[in-house]
């Protein structure tokens, strides 16, 4: 009878040590996750960080391009005569660069 108790105990103990061990290695991992979590989320943060900046920058960008493509068309307006002449190849080449802008098909301010 005492083979089967201390048989008993033997396995316990067994089991015992066994759920310590997982218990230990799934701490670990826990652990392991939630650094990599926090990690994460201030990268993520961070990105939003930037992603808003750009989207600030592109914003004003396009207000000022805006801006400027209304400036041009009223100039072109009030100086029709001038607008409706052919531009001299050599102004052209200043303001076409790079020349892809002033291909055809690249589109035209109006």
């Amino acid at each position: 009878m005492t083979k089967y108790l201390i048989a008993a105990l033997a396995v316990l103990g067994l089991a015992l040590a066994g759920s310590l061990y997982a218990l230990k290695l799934s701490r670990a991992e826990v652990t392991y996750t939630t650094v990599a979590l926090e990690s994460s989320q201030a990268a993520l943060a961070s990105q939003k960080a930037l992603t808003a900046k750009i989207q600030a920058r592109v914003v004003a960008e396009k207000t000022r391009a805006d801006a400027n493509r209304q400036e041009l068309r009223n100039a072109l307006k009030k100086n029709a005569e001038w607008a409706a002449s052919a531009v001299p190849p050599d102004v052209a080449g200043v303001l076409c660069k790079p020349p892809a802008l002033c291909s055809p098909g690249a589109g035209t301010v109006r």
